[in-house]
C-alpha cells in the first residue's frame, strides 16, 4: 500500500479539486483561488502568544482546512502522536517510560521553516499533483511569517496545522522511524519534539545519522534543546519529566500549581482545576487533590 495514498493523491486538476472541497460556484472559486495567492491575511489574522507568531483563521479558510483534514487522510504511523484522536503529548511520553537512554531533539522553528516552496515541492513529488493544485493548497495553508523572514509558512493556530505538519513531512519522519527500527530504538514525533530512546546507550554515530536526515530536508536542529544521555533531570518528553521512578511534573508546573492554590478568582480556580487535571496524567499522587475539585463543580 502507498503509504501517501490519500483522496487528493494524483489529484490533477482544479475542476476535481473544487468539487473535492464541495464548491459549486466556478466564480467564488476563482475568486478564492486569487484572494488565497494575493491576499492571505484576507483568511488569517496575527496575534502573539508567548512569542510565538499565532494565527486566527476566519470561518472560510477554517472550512477548507476541515475538509484538508479529510482528503489528505493518509496511513497513520505508530510514531505519530501530535494531530489524531487519542494520542497526547502525555501518550508520546508514555511510549518512553521503559528506556533508560534518551536522544530528544527540537527542529529549530519548525512551522516558520515549513515553507510554501517545500509544501508545494511535497505536493507535487510525494502526493503527484498537478502544479497548479499544488499551487492552491500551499496558498491555502500558508500565510506570510516574520520568523520565516516574511515567506509564506505553515500557518501555525489553525485546525489543520499539527496534522498537516505531518502530512507534508512523513517522508522524513518515516526515514527517522525506519533508522530506528534498523536500531532497535523507539520512536515517536509529537509536532517538533523528536524523541528517540532505548534500554541500550545511544550512541554518537546514531545522533549524526539522525542529525543528517533531518538536515537533508531542509530543517535546522536546536543544539540548545538537544540532549543524548542516560534518564536525569534532563530527560523530559513533551512536558513530562520521564525518571526512574516513573513520571514527575516539571518543577515549573508545580510552582504553578503552588501557586494557584492560594488565588481565589475564579478564572485562576478554573486554571488550578486545568492544572490538577493534567497533573493526575502525568502522576497519580495529586489525586490527593480530589478534595478541591468539591469546591469547583460549578467551574465545570
Amino acid at each position: 500500500m502507498n503509504p501517501y495514498s490519500c483522496t487528493l493523491y494524483n489529484c490533477k486538476s482544479l475542476n476535481k479539486l473544487k468539487s473535492y472541497l464541495n464548491i459549486e460556484d466556478d466564480k467564488y472559486f476563482k475568486s478564492l483561488n486569487a484572494n488565497l495567492s494575493a491576499n492571505p491575511f484576507k483568511f488569517f489574522r496575527k496575534f502573539e502568544k508567548n512569542e510565538r507568531e499565532l494565527f486566527r483563521c476566519n470561518k472560510r479558510i477554517t472550512q477548507i482546512h476541515q475538509r484538508f483534514i479529510k482528503l489528505f487522510k493518509i496511513e497513520e504511523s505508530e510514531y505519530l502522536k501530535s494531530g489524531i484522536k487519542k494520542e497526547s503529548h502525555i501518550t508520546n511520553a508514555l511510549a518512553h517510560k521503559d528506556s533508560n537512554f534518551f536522544l530528544l531533539v527540537d527542529i529549530k522553528g519548525f512551522y516558520p521553516s515549513t515553507t510554501k516552496a517545500k509544501i508545494k515541492k511535497q505536493l507535487i513529488m510525494t502526493y503527484q499533483q498537478s502544479s497548479n493544485v499544488a499551487e492552491f493548497i500551499s496558498n491555502a495553508v500558508t500565510v506570510p511569517q516574520e520568523k520565516a523572514n516574511n515567506k509564506r509558512a505553515l500557518v501555525t493556530g489553525s485546525v489543520l496545522s499539527q496534522y498537516f505538519a505531518y502530512v507534508i513531512n512523513k517522508k522524513m519522519f518515516d526515514e527517522l522511524y525506519k533508522l530506528s527500527k534498523h536500531n532497535d530504538v523507539i520512536f515517536t514525533v509529537y509536532v517538533d519534539d523528536i524523541s528517540f530512546s532505548s534500554k541500550k546507550v545511544l550512541t554518537y554515530k546514531f545522533h549524526q545519522q539522525v542529525y543528517n536526515i533531518i538536515k537533508k530536508y531542509g530543517y535546522t536542529v536546536h543544539n540548545g534543546k538537544v540532549y543524548r544521555g542516560k534518564i536525569n533531570n534532563k530527560s523530559k518528553i513533551t512536558g513530562v519529566q520521564i525518571t526512574k521512578y516513573g513520571f514527575r511534573l516539571l518543577t515549573k508546573h508545580k510552582d504553578k500549581i503552588k501557586e494557584l492554590k492560594n488565588k481565589i478568582d475564579i478564572k485562576s480556580k478554573r486554571s488550578l482545576l486545568g492544572m490538577l487535571n493534567y497533573a493526575i496524567q502525568v502522576n497519580p499522587k495529586y489525586r490527593r487533590y480530589k478534595n478541591l475539585f468539591k469546591n469547583y463543580e460549578e467551574l465545570n
